[in-house]
């Protein structure tokens, strides 16, 4: 059976749903990394990856950066739907206690809505000194 030729069955449109949100991952990584790649010497920037390096098994936020020679990561990013927000939250206010991130952030990519550990709605990151509205 061709790749075409696959029936279109649910999977077909869960996969759909999620395009979006892919592409915006994805797009948000390489923007961020461009930007960033002066300080490549102090900071990893990695796409769906453990929070732990130590433990692959632990969870793998949307975006999360380790500094260099570190292995928990000091921010997290979890990009999402205006559905999924509050329990976006509620997951990355665990995932940062449970591993003691530093920050974490939270976007609603379909309200354009920021949550944060700082404040409630800032995409201003302490730890990398810019604003990550600017990469989205």
């Amino acid at each position: 059976m061709a790749l075409n030729d696959r029936p279109h069955g649910i999977g077909h449109a869960a996969a759909m749903a999620r395009k979006p949100h892919k592409k915006l991952c994805l797009s948000f990584y390489t923007e961020l990394t461009n930007f960033i790649g002066d300080d490549e010497d102090e900071f990893e920037i990695i796409g769906e990856w453990c929070i732990d390096q130590n433990n692959l098994e632990s969870d793998a936020p949307d975006l999360v950066v380790f500094r260099q020679g570190e292995t928990i990561a000091c921010l997290i990013v979890e990009i999402t739907t205006s559905k999924e927000f509050k329990t976006m939250i509620t997951k990355v206010k665990r995932l940062a206690e449970e591993y003691s991130v530093e920050e974490y952030f939270v976007y609603d990519y379909e309200k354009y809505v920021w949550y944060s550990n700082h404040d409630n709605d800032t995409s201003y990151s302490e730890i990398l000194e810019l604003n990550l509205s600017d990469f989205v």
